[in-house]
C-alpha cells in the first residue's frame, strides 16, 4: 500500500469537509458539553466521517479506474459520486452519533434540490480517489 497517497487523500476528504461545513452544507453532530469542548470534539467527528468516507472512496475509485472503456468509467464516477453523498446522507437519516449531517435543504427546497447537494457534496470526494 503507497500510504502516502492514503495520507494525501485523507487530508483531501478532511478539506472538502471542512469547506463544506463553512459554507453551511454539513454540520457536525451537535454535542450539548459546552463551545469550549466542543471544537476539538467536532474534529474528532471530521477524522471519525473521515476514515469512513476513505474505505468506501478507495473501493470505489478503484473500480471506476480498472473499467477500461470511457463512457462506462463516467457514468461510475457519477454513480459514485452519488453513493458517496448518499452515505453522507444516509448517516444524516439514521441520525448516527460522531458523524456529520448533511443539510438536504441548504440549497433550496425544490425536489431535485437535496439530489443536487448530495451529488455536490459527493464529486469532490470521489474525484480525490479516482484521480
Amino acid at each position: 500500500m503507497n500510504f502516502g497517497k492514503i495520507l494525501i487523500q485523507g487530508t483531501a476528504v478532511f478539506f472538502f469537509l471542512v469547506f463544506f461545513s463553512l459554507v453551511g452544507a454539513i454540520t457536525p453532530q451537535v454535542t450539548s458539553i459546552s463551545n469550549v469542548l466542543s471544537i476539538p470534539s467536532d474534529m474528532i467527528i471530521f477524522l471519525v466521517t473521515v476514515i469512513l468516507l476513505m474505505v468506501i472512496g478507495s473501493v470505489l475509485g478503484t473500480g471506476v479506474q480498472s473499467i477500461k472503456k470511457s463512457g462506462g468509467s463516467l457514468l461510475m464516477a457519477y454513480a459514485s459520486a452519488l453513493i458517496i453523498g448518499g452515505m453522507l446522507a444516509l448517516f444524516t437519516l439514521l441520525n448516527l452519533s460522531y458523524t456529520v449531517h448533511i443539510r438536504l435543504n441548504w440549497l433550496g427546497n425544490t425536489v431535485y434540490d437535496p439530489w443536487l447537494v448530495i451529488f455536490f457534496i459527493g464529486t469532490p470526494i470521489i474525484l480525490t480517489f479516482v484521480v
